[in-house]
């Protein structure tokens, strides 16, 4: 459900958040931002703000700006931030602060310097959202506050439940292919968690996880297993052999009744080729023991198991004689930078290697442009998803797009490299 994270001088995705509760707009305030540093990059996401109508206070230190913060809380932060230094404490500061707004980082750092810090400010309760790196251009600076839905005038989607959404049919099913990178084919999807409202439309991606509870989660992980499954129905014509994956919490291993899920919605197609549950690495590595028992009992049902944003945990990884996932993807901070970057390429490739290793698929996440793509065909990587290709899309557009493949009228970018 999570579109995994912007890098990049094209930087256009943003990772799946929060919806809100209640369709009446009774409260209508203007959203506002906090910018910290002064950088090229501020001065980016300067001239593009101001364009939406969003109030934007700037500061030059981060203490003012904290100081700020304790009396209103903006909606994101747009901060300029070096791990190395003053930088590798300052998220212990911004821990301490209980920031509950949004947090987006602007790093000239390599990936593999940056990640660290960042997933150790998310462990801590930050909500930050992936790392725009310099250079990066005025689209970067608008798809995030779409996303964060911060251009649609803020509609009043704080108050909304994912229950009510689901109730309500608001919730719609998007895909992003997956090409395999040996055959120059479609191979697989993603499933993603879209809402449309009645009244302000499609809502940005930022605007169906932000707010949602442990439960909330596990509620949509259900139903999007449960839509995953009835729609490869649709697809089985023209792609019987893509496997959809979906993006779960590693508590839904244990929480929901995930074999009951897939015995009921489950294709009855002799060939179907099964789902991917995908975990991220930072909840996986700790969660390894529940994962294996989990994988010996899904098996049967046609159920893999994946381990999204991968690049911190590689040691541990190693260490599985017998892995209990089919694919091992690379988390697109090092893939944005891999064909620019050494340590991200390093990372990349050793990730490449160690999922051949322990025979299962390594997986490019992220891919923009044709340089990642050069970079990482080189290495051998299997499977790559990425805007290069295609960005998710509403199930008819996919549709429309597996027809088009299938009748060669569209070409592999893969191809072009």
């Amino acid at each position: 459900m999570s579109e995994p994270r912007r890098t990049g001088p094209s930087q256009t995705q943003a990772p799946e958040r929060g919806l809100s509760r209640t369709p009446s707009r009774t409260v209508d305030r203007q959203p506002s931002c906090f910018i910290v540093g002064d950088s090229r990059s501020v001065q980016t996401v300067t001239s593009v703000i101001g364009d939406f109508g969003i109030r934007l206070e700037g500061f030059d230190r981060v203490a003012n700006m904290l100081d700020a913060a304790k009396h209103r809380q903006p909606d994101v932060i747009f901060m300029d931030f070096d791990p190395v230094g003053p930088g590798a404490t300052l998220i212990d500061g911004l821990i301490a602060s209980r920031l509950s707004c949004f947090i987006q980082f602007m790093s000239m750092r390599s990936p593999a310097l940056v990640e660290k810090v960042r997933r150790a400010g998310e462990a801590g309760g930050l909500r930050i959202l992936p790392v725009l790196y310099d250079p990066f251009d005025h689209a970067a600076v608008v798809q995030v506050v779409d996303d964060l839905g911060l251009t649609r005038g803020y509609p009043a989607t704080q108050q909304l439940k994912i229950q009510h959404m689901l109730d309500m049919n608001w919730i719609e099913p998007w895909y992003q292919p997956k090409i395999d990178l040996n055959k120059r084919c479609l191979v697989g999807a993603e499933i993603f968690a879209r809402a449309r409202h009645p009244e302000h439309g499609m809502l940005g991606s930022g605007c169906v996880l932000a707010n949602a509870t442990e439960s909330d989660l596990l509620l949509l992980t259900s139903y999007m297993i449960a839509a995953a499954l009835r729609d490869w129905r649709e697809f089985a014509d023209l792609a019987p052999e893509m496997k959809i994956a979906v993006n779960i919490p590693v508590g839904a291993l244990t929480k929901l009744p995930i074999a009951a899920i897939v015995r009921d919605n489950r294709p009855k197609h002799r060939n179907w080729p099964g789902i991917i549950l995908e975990m991220k690495e930072a909840e996986f590595v700790p969660g390894i023991a529940q994962a294996q028992d989990a994988a010996a009992e899904l098996a049967s049902l046609g159920v893999s198991l994946a381990v999204d944003d991968c690049g911190l945990a590689y040691d541990s990884l190693a260490r599985l004689k017998q892995p209990p996932f089919c694919e091992l993807k690379i988390d697109r901070s090092f893939v944005a930078s891999c064909g620019r970057d050494v340590p991200s390429a390093d990372i990349c490739e050793s990730f490449i290697a160690l999922a051949h290793h322990l025979r299962v698929k390594a997986v490019a996440e992220g891919i923009e442009t044709a340089q990642e793509l050069k970079t990482l065909s080189g290495m051998k990587c299997d499977v790559a998803q990425g805007h290069l290709f295609a960005r998710p899309m509403a199930k008819g557009q996919f549709l429309d797009q597996i027809r088009q493949r299938a009748e060669g009228k569209v070409a592999s970018p893969a191809r072009r490299t």
